[in-house]
C-alpha cells in the first residue's frame, strides 16, 4: 500500500504528536524510534529526516511545551475582567506539568541532557518575565499589590516558581503543598494584604 503523501511539516507534526502519545502510554525509555514511525504512519528511516534522534524530538517536544505554556501565560495576562491576584492563581494552575507530560520533562533531569534542560528554562523566564511585569503592575494599579519594582519583582516570582522540586517525583498532595506555598509566598512579597491571601485560599478550586 503506498504512504499517504504528506508535507514535511505535517510528518514532523504527526511524528511528534505520535511520541508525545507513545511516550506518555510506554515512557520515553520504552519507546522506540520504530515505534514512533509507525503510529505516525511512516517507515522507519522518515524519522531520521525530519529528526537526528530520538534525543533531538525530546528537545523539540520541551521547546513545544514551553512554548504553550508561554503562550497561555501571555493569554491570561491579558484577559480582560481578571484582577491581577486571579491572573496568578489561573497561572500557577497551569504551572504544574500534567501526568502524560512528566517522563519526557524527567528525561531532562538525567545528566547528559542538564544544560538543554537550564537553557530550556533560562528561555522560558526571559519570555515570561513581560507578562508577570504587566500582571504586577495591575496589581498595583488595582491597589493589591504595593511593591514599586514590578520587573524586578517579575523575576522574583519566577525564581521562586523554578525552585519547586522535580514536579514528576511529588505526589498529588506534596504538588498541591507547593501551590499554596508559591501563591503564598509570590503574594506576600508582592505586598498582598493577608486577607487577600485568605480569601485566595479559600475560593473554591
Amino acid at each position: 500500500m503506498a504512504r499517504t503523501k504528506k508535507s514535511p511539516e505535517h510528518w514532523r507534526s504527526d511524528l511528534l504528536a505520535a511520541a508525545q502519545r507513545l511516550f506518555a502510554e510506554n515512557g520515553v525509555a520504552r519507546t522506540s524510534v520504530g515505534a514512533i514511525a509507525k503510529a505516525a504512519g511512516a517507515a522507519a528511516g522518515t524519522f531520521y529526516l525530519y529528526f537526528d534522534s530520538k534525543e533531538d524530538l525530546i528537545r523539540e517536544l520541551a521547546k513545544n511545551m514551553a512554548q504553550k505554556y508561554c503562550e497561555a501565560v501571555s493569554v491570561i495576562a491579558k484577559t480582560p475582567g481578571l484582577g491581577a491576584v486571579e491572573k496568578l492563581f489561573k497561572i500557577l494552575e497551569i504551572s504544574f506539568i500534567s501526568l502524560d507530560q512528566r517522563d519526557v520533562m524527567d528525561h531532562f533531569h538525567k545528566e547528559h541532557s542538564k544544560l538543554v534542560h537550564f537553557l530550556l528554562v533560562e528561555e522560558v523566564a526571559q519570555r515570561l518575565n513581560p507578562a508577570f511585569e504587566e500582571i504586577i503592575s495591575q496589581g498595583v494599579s488595582e491597589g493589591v499589590f504595593t511593591t514599586q519594582y514590578p520587573k524586578e519583582s517579575a523575576a522574583f516570582v519566577i525564581a521562586a516558581a523554578n525552585a519547586i522540586p522535580d514536579v514528576h517525583v511529588l505526589t498529588k498532595d506534596e504538588i498541591n503543598q507547593w501551590k499554596e506555598a508559591l501563591l503564598e509566598f509570590s503574594l506576600t512579597a508582592l505586598g498582598c494584604e493577608a486577607t487577600t491571601i485568605l480569601d485566595m485560599k479559600r475560593s473554591p478550586r
